[in-house]
């Protein structure tokens, strides 16, 4: 069953293919049907074929396709099937009689105008929002309903027309698990349980590391102490990588995907723009080895975490912050099972990624791209160069001072002033890989702004980012307050930390003496 028909005729092509793209980075499932098709071949026979199981029917008008000799029979093929119509203006010419009576909506001035009240018409009308509500995804580009495939996609030569309904390819399936697209996690789901095993497990080997070192140091000088100290490490590490791999994937498995996220907010979204091998960078978490004491044993432990994702990612805190301007999305690494934790992921051919990004920028409140080095990133570069605002560009800078000059050497041929120089001095803040921010004035002044601050918490850079992009913030007219340190919570860590240390030494010590006396 194909769901959204776009109709146009030859000449409109570059705007129907420009629509299709945006209503595809929306989840909308879209298949394109020119109207000047041979008239008596195996063409037209499949856009027959596709009127007859359209669930919703876009006409794209124009001087060409009014006088299309296919218009007239294509209407008579969807009269009757009560459907939804939608006509699309893109050009000046007269109203075909069939469809003065429908809804009209006008490209003609206002194209990021025309798309948002098509978007509201499409979410309000089409099959996929009531998928969505019942907390199916929906990989962008393909229908919600399933079914055989159309005659439409079994030619192959009519590549462009079929690509909405063509079986879904490794980069387009949904990741394992991805199922849910509400917000919320139902008690039931197996995200949740997850994730409330993981927490448990990392609190208590956090504790447990805590007396384990209380423990053997005082007993250090035996043999019994250096048992306690192995056996006990043995335990707390496990327990803390299980933990934080459990987590994770309870994370993983509750995912709302991007089409869920932009269908459930209303507002522009932020889109995130990077090279996919910087993922496992961005995934890296922010717990620091001086929040547990410090010391060797500690500060291993600590890494282990960070490199399995820690309690939250760097990308995870990075979405947080950027929330306050809208729903973060990004295009999925194609083939991965369980989508990267930040940014909510969606999942595309690769023969449409650029039209879903570029569609993707035309409507963003925010992109931000984390620069790189890969041809499809300057790709991602100059496109936003060309059609989004200067204000709504943000560069996130993985790099110390050479590679940045190299950066900033290319982005000189793209942008109309030059990048600055990277500021003199040690930075006063830390937000994980990230050493630095570039945005832009709306004349295209760019700025560049350092983290600042370092905060001992399990997500030590969400601070930071707020900080670090608030005049971003101020520019787009976003007040995002930020929080103020309380002294009754630095109170009770005072307080409660050595009463947990002192409970977990007592657990400990009765778990290890019992293991000692059991081998």
């Amino acid at each position: 069953m194909i769901s959204t028909l776009i109709s146009h005729c030859h000449a409109d092509s570059e705007f129907a293919s420009r629509l299709a793209a945006d209503l595809r980075a929306a989840g909308a499932g879209v298949v394109l049907a020119p109207l000047d098709r041979d008239a008596g071949g195996q063409g037209r026979r499949a856009v027959q074929a596709a009127l007859a199981q359209c669930t919703e029917w876009l006409v794209v008008l124009s001087p060409g396709a009014v006088r299309s000799a296919s218009l007239g029979p294509d209407v008579a093929a969807v009269a009757g099937r009560k459907i939804p119509i939608v006509a699309i203006l893109c050009q000046d010419c007269e109203i075909p009689a069939p469809f003065r009576p429908l809804e009209v909506i006008d490209f003609r001035t206002d194209y990021a105008g025309g798309l948002r009240r098509l978007l509201a018409k499409v979410a309000s009308t089409q099959g996929r929002s009531a998928a969505s509500a019942a907390g199916l995804y929906v990989p962008p580009g393909h229908a919600t309903t399933a079914g055989p495939a159309s005659p439409v996609s079994a030619k192959p030569d009519e590549k462009r027309f079929g690509s909405a309904d063509r079986h879904q390819s490794r980069a387009a399936s949904p990741p394992e698990g991805m199922t849910k697209a509400t917000t919320s996690t139902p008690a039931n789901h197996p995200g949740r349980g997850l994730r409330m095993l993981g927490s448990t497990l990392l609190a208590i080997s956090i504790i447990g590391l805590l007396g384990v070192l209380v423990l053997a140091g005082a007993a250090l000088d035996s043999a019994t102490g250096w048992a306690t100290l192995a056996i006990g490490l043995s335990i707390v590490f496990f327990a803390a990588f299980a933990g934080t791999r459990l987590l994770k994937r309870g994370k993983q498995t509750a995912a709302v995907s991007a089409q869920a996220a932009l269908a459930q907010d209303a507002r522009a979204p932020v889109v995130y723009l990077r090279s996919f091998q910087d993922d496992p960078i961005a995934g890296e978490g922010s717990l620091s080895p001086s929040m547990l004491g410090g010391g060797a044993i500690v500060g291993g432990m600590v890494a282990l975490l960070n490199m399995a994702g820690g309690v939250a990612s760097e990308e995870e805190q990075l979405a947080e912050a950027l929330h306050a301007l809208g729903p973060v999305v990004a295009v999925g690494k194609p083939g991965e099972k369980l989508p990267q934790l930040g940014a909510a992921r969606m999942y595309v051919q690769d023969s449409e990624w650029r039209q879903v990004v570029r569609g993707l920028m035309s409507r963003a409140g925010l992109v931000v791209l984390r620069a790189g080095k890969t041809d499809g990133l300057w790709w991602e570069v100059q496109t936003a160069a060309e059609i989004v605002s200067p204000e709504r560009i943000v560069f996130l800078l993985p790099y110390e001072r050479e590679q940045y000059e190299q950066f900033r050497s290319r982005a000189a041929t793209i942008f109309r002033h030059p990048l600055p120089e990277y500021p003199a001095g040690k930075r006063r803040g830390n937000a994980g890989s990230v050493q630095g921010i570039i945005y832009f004035e709306r004349d295209w002044t760019p700025h560049f702004r350092q983290p600042e601050g370092f905060y001992q918490t399990p997500k030590a850079w969400l601070l930071v980012f707020r900080v670090m992009f608030q005049p971003v913030f101020e520019q787009l007219g976003v007040d995002v307050k930020l929080p103020k340190r309380s002294v009754w919570k630095l109170l009770m860590l005072v307080v409660l930390a050595p009463i947990a240390a002192l409970a977990a030494t007592i657990v400990v010590m009765a778990l290890i003496g019992a293991l000692i006396r059991l081998f």
